[in-house]
């Protein structure tokens, strides 16, 4: 029992170590895509969708959460969906381009780019009027919008499978915001660091007491078998 103990902690040691040395060489998060495999622009006017929160939007996500959730990305989501055209346009230095939104729950956004409100009732609000929150949700509730709106500033990646598919904002603002959340990375750093220590130090401690066992199991058997 000790001996498979002590290869779960080596295991979980090195899993904890190379955590660790993933955070501090590449950070936290993703990069910003390169301005090669990006298009930065502003958003153009299209066909927009009545918001229940702030202005009407392209293209979007709305939630609905707990009204006791003062920020609109902690607690419980009992509902969500994406609601508009995914395709829209984008204004460039070198022209006009198209191109198409990924999931909107990847986005990354800055703290102002969210509009979130409280309300008592569904009932009268455009998109989450028919929804059925059932036994899950009581009044009140937050509803929670973000979204793509005409004259928004953009960064969407160009590869479908970016981790990122779209930054709402400036590539500035966001390289300011990513700079300032990444000095806050060395302490998780550490800690994941001394726990991977940690793991491995209590794997050798019970390695070697798997094998002191041994052996002394192996003085006892020789000691019986003198006796006889």
């Amino acid at each position: 029992m000790k001996s498979l103990a002590s290869w779960l902690f080596v295991a979980l040691g090195i899993g904890l170590g190379s955590f660790s040395a993933n955070v501090a060489i590449n950070g936290a998060e993703p990069r910003l895509p390169a301005a090669s495999a990006a298009v930065e622009g502003v958003v153009l006017e299209g066909e927009t969708l009545r918001s229940p929160v702030g202005e009407p939007f392209l293209y979007g996500e709305v939630r609905i959460q707990d009204a006791d959730n003062t920020q609109s990305n902690v607690g419980t989501i009992h509902w969500r969906g994406a609601f508009g055209e995914p395709r829209i346009r984008v204004r460039t230095a070198r022209g006009e381009r198209s191109v198409v939104l990924g999931d909107p729950s990847r986005w990354h956004v800055l703290p102002e780019a969210e509009a979130s409100r409280q309300v008592a009732a569904l009932g009268n609000l455009p998109i989450v009027a028919g929804v059925e929150v059932g036994e899950r949700l009581s009044p009140p509730f937050r509803i929670t919008v973000r979204a793509v709106r005409a004259g928004d500033s953009v960064v969407v990646a160009t590869d479908p499978g970016a981790r990122v598919p779209l930054y709402l904002g400036t590539r500035a603002q966001h390289a300011s915001a990513r700079e300032g959340r990444e000095a806050g990375r060395w302490p998780i750093v550490i800690v994941l660091a001394i726990l991977a220590v940690s793991s491995l130090f209590v794997a050798k401690r019970l390695r070697s007491a798997v094998v002191l066992e041994a052996a002394t199991d192996d003085e006892l058997d020789a000691s019986t078998g003198a006796r006889s």
